[in-house]
C-alpha cells in the first residue's frame, strides 16, 4: 500500500496552522479543561430589566499585527438601542489573546473597562488561543481575566451557560456537570461557547463527534434557545428543531466584514430576536 506523504502532510500543516490548533498545543497544555471548568453561579452585577439585549462577540486574537478595537467600540456606543432595550451584558467568546502574552491580557482589560462605562457588564469564557498560547497557557488567562470558564447566570427565568470548548472537547467531568445542571434546571436557557457545537470544516470542528452529537441532543432535549459559539471567524445560523445555533464572526480589523451579535431579549413577552451585525 502507497501513502499519499504530501497529501497527509499538508493536512497536518492545514491543522497545525488552523484556528484550532497550534505548534504549542503539540507540546502539552499545563493547565487543561478539567482544571479550568469549575462550575459556579453567577449573579448579575445589578438589577436586570425584563427587557434587555446581550452583545455577543469573539475571536479578539490581540495584538496579532494591528488589532485596533476603536471601530466596535463606536460602533457599539453609538448603537440606536431602545431606551427600554439596552445592552446589559457583552459574552466574549474566547481567542481573546493571540499568544497569550502579558500586553494583549492589558489591551483586553482596557477594552473591557471601556464597554463597562458603556453600562455593561462583560463575561467571558476562554478560546484554543488563550489556553494553547505559550508561557502559561490557560492558567495565564484565568490569572489575567476570568473567574471560571464554566458557569451560569439567572435571570428572570433564563439561564445562561458559558461552557468551556478550549480544548476542542468538554471534557468527562464538565460534561456530566453540565448535562446534570440543564436537567435540574427548569429554565430557558441559552448557551455560549468557544467551538461551535458542530461544524462541517474539519479544522474547526470539535474533537470528538459523539460528544457534539450529545452536546445537541442536551440542548434539544433541555428548553435551549440559542446557543452561541464563534472560532470560525465566519458567520453562520443553523436551526435545529429547538434552537438555533448562531456562529459569530470576529471583530478583527483585518477581517471583512467585522462581525457580532446581538440577543435582545423580552421576558415579559417570551420573545427573543438576534441581530448578526457587519460593520
Amino acid at each position: 500500500m502507497r501513502f499519499n506523504v504530501l497529501g497527509i502532510t499538508a493536512l497536518l500543516c492545514t491543522l497545525l496552522l488552523s484556528c484550532q490548533n497550534g505548534i504549542d498545543s503539540l507540546l502539552g497544555k499545563t493547565y487543561g479543561i478539567d482544571e479550568r471548568a469549575e462550575f459556579c453561579d453567577v449573579e448579575p452585577a445589578a438589577s436586570i430589566p425584563q427587557k434587555y439585549a446581550v452583545v455577543v462577540i469573539s475571536d479578539m486574537h490581540l495584538d496579532k499585527g494591528s488589532r485596533d478595537m476603536e471601530d466596535f467600540l463606536s460602533y457599539i456606543a453609538a448603537y440606536p438601542f431602545a431606551e427600554d432595550e439596552k445592552a446589559a451584558f457583552c459574552i466574549v467568546l474566547g481567542d481573546i489573546a493571540d499568544h497569550g502574552y502579558d500586553s494583549e491580557y492589558a489591551t483586553y482589560l482596557a477594552f473591557r473597562s471601556r464597554l463597562e462605562a458603556l453600562g455593561m457588564q462583560v463575561f467571558s469564557t476562554a478560546g484554543n488561543h488563550d489556553t494553547y498560547a505559550s508561557g502559561d497557557y490557560g492558567r495565564k488567562y484565568m490569572d489575567a481575566i476570568a473567574f471560571s470558564t464554566f458557569f451560569r447566570i439567572k435571570i428572570r427565568g433564563i439561564s445562561f451557560y458559558v461552557i468551556d470548548t478550549a480544548d476542542g472537547t468538554l471534557g468527562y467531568a464538565q460534561l456530566h456537570k453540565l448535562e446534570e445542571e440543564l436537567a435540574d434546571d427548569g429554565n430557558r436557557k441559552i448557551t455560549f461557547s468557544h467551538y461551535p457545537p458542530y461544524s462541517e470544516s474539519l479544522t474547526y470542528s470539535m474533537l470528538n463527534d459523539t460528544e457534539s452529537a450529545k452536546l445537541l441532543s442536551l440542548y434539544a432535549k433541555h428548553n435551549v434557545v440559542f446557543a452561541f459559539s464563534g472560532h470560525t471567524h465566519v458567520h453562520e445560523e443553523k436551526n435545529y428543531s429547538s434552537f438555533r445555533a448562531v456562529t459569530v464572526g470576529s471583530i478583527l480589523n483585518d477581517i471583512a466584514p467585522h462581525n457580532f451579535a446581538i440577543l435582545f431579549i423580552d421576558t415579559k413577552n417570551n420573545s427573543f430576536r438576534c441581530e448578526s451585525i457587519d460593520f
